[in-house]
């Protein structure tokens, strides 16, 4: 794994990290306003699980990555008919 890839994939779970961490905030924080005044706000509801859904899946998808890139110049053709 190169020092870029390794950088890259360091960032995109960071990022994905981020976004669990805000999605189970925005949770606690919907309850809480729940427990103390009766309501949450729509919006919360539906963004806490989606925010917490589209980390995991980031972080699934930084972490499944190869850990070699081909450079796109030594790549083979896309089809046995291109030259």
């Amino acid at each position: 794994m190169t020092a870029s890839t390794e950088s890259k994939t360091n960032a995109e779970l960071r990022d994905a990290n981020t976004c669990i961490a805000l999605g189970a905030g925005l949770g606690a924080v919907s309850a809480g306003t729940a427990l103390v005044a009766g309501a949450a706000c729509p919006l919360c509801v539906v963004l806490a699980p989606a925010l917490i859904a589209f980390g995991a899946w980031k972080r699934l998808s930084a972490s499944r990555r190869p850990s070699y890139e081909t450079p796109k110049e030594h790549r083979g053709p896309a089809s046995p008919y291109q030259s």
